[in-house]
């Protein structure tokens, strides 16, 4: 029996699948049905509150249109980066936290137009 390997919840990869996910414009609730769990656990992954399978990173890869590498890549990256700096710097916090930081960096690197942008003149009745 294969042991599923896991992110660690400490790691930055949940602030990074939320903010691909929500540059994308996707909900949680369409990452949940493809991984076949609640949106608690979406939520949870994103929040970095709990361990994330590593096939999960694939369902993303799909949904997002984004590589499954370079989501590997940018966890990676961002893992070291975070690693050298501290959440606080002597006494003094942070504000914004790099997290909220990179959240917002990426948000906007990979922000896409919705594919069906609802208008008003879609919303017409046909009749």
């Amino acid at each position: 029996m294969e042991i599923l390997k896991m992110i660690d919840k400490r790691s930055i990869a949940g602030t990074i699948l939320g903010a691909l996910r929500s540059a994308r414009g996707i909900n949680q609730s369409v990452i949940a049905e493809a991984c076949g769990t609640s949106l608690s656990y979406i939520s949870n992954w994103e929040n970095c509150k709990t361990d994330i399978p590593n096939p999960v990173i694939g369902i993303y890869s799909t949904h997002l249109n984004i590589p499954e590498q370079e989501i590997w890549n940018l966890i990676r990256h961002w893992q070291i980066e975070y690693e050298k700096n501290p959440v606080f710097q002597g006494n003094i916090f942070t504000y914004p936290t790099f997290r909220e930081q990179l959240f917002n960096k990426l948000k906007c690197e990979y922000y896409q137009e919705p594919l069906n942008p609802r208008t008003r003149r879609g919303l017409a009745r046909k009749f």
